[in-house]
């Protein structure tokens, strides 16, 4: 399966085995934006969030993925909401990915959830699958050649990310009530790639939810990170995922 269509079907990601997505659909070319490059600053502060202008999806493409993925089981659970201060767990372990050139660096509560997020296998696309039952924060990663036939179209890093964002906030996703809170250009820590980061928030089952989507350009290839927690938690958990994106290395 190629790379698009293996990203939109694999980026169907759950939120405490509860919450489905079926993010991105085809690229629209959009409007450019100006944004600030920023190192991941500590500010976690919510700003108010915006009206995502209504998109035009490619309706045949996007029913397509919603028929593969019509027989997922949903099964409910409910999240209590954290607060407190923010606070980053020490990264304290490895996660490998290929023959150990696509490494992350995880908290120590981190496991490897493959198979745990979804039993269904829609998310075999994503080679890391990790995260903290506990804390409710979940982060997937995969990558796409750029050589794709399929990615042809995209030609930057603000092209790939804008596919990936629209699906998430179009009428064929069910994420409800998708908003866009922030987009800004980022550069990773440890491997210096330049990316865009992306945090939305909806509502699913009558859950607020917070969505992070990371879009990175590499030499050959773009990675993506998608990462989710509960609304109520998103200070510590975008704290969280920041700090292992940030040390995400490629050696190939």
């Amino acid at each position: 399966m190629s790379g698009m269509k293996r990203a939109a079907i694999s980026l169907a990601v759950v939120l405490s085995a509860s919450l489905l997505f079926t993010a991105c659909g085809k690229k629209e070319k959009e409007p450019e934006q100006t944004n600030s490059i920023v190192e991941f600053e500590d500010d976690f502060s919510t700003p108010e969030p915006t009206q995502v202008p209504q998109v035009d999806p490619n309706e045949s493409y996007a029913a397509q993925v919603q028929a593969e993925l019509e027989d997922v089981e949903i099964p409910t659970t409910d999240i209590t909401t954290k607060t407190g201060a923010v606070e980053v767990p020490a990264l304290s372990q490895t996660m490998t990915a290929g023959d150990g050139n696509i490494q992350l660096k995880v908290p120590e509560n981190w496991t490897d959830l493959k198979g745990q997020i979804d039993a269904s296998g829609m998310l075999d696309g994503y080679v890391i699958q990790t995260g903290s039952m506990a804390d409710a924060q979940f982060l997937t990663y995969t990558s796409e050649a750029k050589s794709d036939a399929e990615n042809a179209p995209i030609t930057s890093v603000d092209e790939y990310s804008g596919w990936l964002v629209q699906y998430v906030t179009s009428v064929s996703s069910p994420l409800q009530n998708a908003t866009v809170l922030e987009t800004s250009d980022i550069r990773l820590t440890q491997s210096t790639m330049d990316g865009k980061k992306t945090v939305l928030k909806g509502n699913y089952n009558g859950q607020d939810v917070v969505f992070f989507v990371y879009a990175v350009e590499g030499a050959n290839s773009y990675h993506q990170f998608c990462a989710w927690a509960p609304e109520g938690r998103r200070n510590t958990a975008e704290a969280t995922f920041d700090a292992v994106v940030n040390s995400f290395a490629a050696f190939s």
